[in-house]
């Protein structure tokens, strides 16, 4: 039998023979992965750039209430995103405030308290994934706070193409009273009748609203609402989250809760419940719950403390 000396060993041949294939083996392996890594950059590399590279840039911290602010939106675009049906700017709190614009910065909808500037058109081209040419859009966005409840908003710039969208998150904004909300007395209150929309649906008239806020604490208050025509009824359960605003005018209440039309599913919703005082009428404004000119037939309280 052949006996070969291996690093310092005898081994037989076979041994051997079973080193040298385990060796190549490995060898394989390694180079396998080498060449699919590889491949993997390569396409990562010369890939098209994520679809509409968007930018916000809102003012973060705290601004008062009647303050005008400016802040930049920037959409990136290459001719495979396909061509930009709108762009949205969105306000996320209690209230929901949309503001839907074309490329050259015409509003479609919405955008109360809000102007938009087309700043900057450019396209230039470059390499990639094969030749491309990219197109970069500035916009200023001006916005007059005092059009916006006091709340704390989540800020979205939208890209809407056909039946795709891409969304980029900005910092929250919050708005703050100008002056200190006064503290609120122990609010009892009823109201009846006003127009209703749910769901961007007509409700009618035959609506009523019942909440209570306690003066030490408003977040263990709560209330409800219920409307009906004809057959069709809703019922809306809410719990006081804040009172936003109170002076001897008005006094604001931002709510959550949840909604139901008929017997379908429970719908989670925030809303902002307003009290006119001196017209003695309530309006809710929520997202899918809308109700204006309630006519207030019972107040317990509801002044300044």
């Amino acid at each position: 039998m052949i006996i070969i000396k291996l690093k310092g060993e005898y081994v037989k041949k076979s041994d051997k023979q079973r080193v040298n294939m385990e060796r190549k083996r490995v060898f394989l392996r390694l180079l396998s992965i080498f060449i699919t890594l590889s491949v993997v950059i390569s396409l990562f590399l010369s890939a098209p750039a994520e679809a509409f590279i968007l930018g916000i840039n809102i003012p973060g911290g705290q601004i008062e209430k009647g303050q005008v602010i400016t802040s930049k939106l920037t959409v990136k675009s290459e001719p495979n995103d396909g061509e930009v049906s709108f762009i949205n700017f969105k306000l996320v709190g209690h209230k929901t405030f949309d503001c839907q614009f074309d490329v050259n910065g015409s509003i479609i909808k919405g955008c109360e308290g809000i102007s938009i500037n087309k700043t900057s058109s450019s396209m230039y081209s470059g390499y990639g994934y094969g030749y491309v040419t990219e197109t970069d859009l500035e916009y200023e966005l001006t916005m007059d706070t005092g059009k916006f409840y006091p709340d704390t908003y989540s800020t979205f710039l939208i890209v809407q193409s056909g039946n795709k969208n891409k969304k980029q998150r900005g910092s929250d904004l919050k708005i703050i009273n100008s002056s200190p909300s006064v503290p609120i007395k122990d609010c009892s209150l009823r109201a009846k009748n006003g127009a209703a929309s749910i769901e961007n649906v007509d409700f009618g008239s035959s609506n009523k609203i019942n909440f209570y806020v306690p003066v030490k604490s408003a977040r263990s208050g709560e209330g409800y609402i219920t409307g009906q025509k004809g057959r069709n009824t809703f019922n809306y359960k809410f719990d006081i989250d804040e009172v936003i605003e109170n002076n001897n005018d008005r006094t604001v209440i931002a709510v959550s809760g949840k909604y139901r039309v008929g017997i379908g599913n429970y719908v989670d919703e925030k809303s902002v419940i307003t009290l006119e005082k001196k017209k003695n009428m309530i309006n809710v404004i929520g997202d899918n719950v809308n109700i204006v000119y309630m006519d207030v037939e019972f107040k317990d309280g509801c002044t300044v403390a």
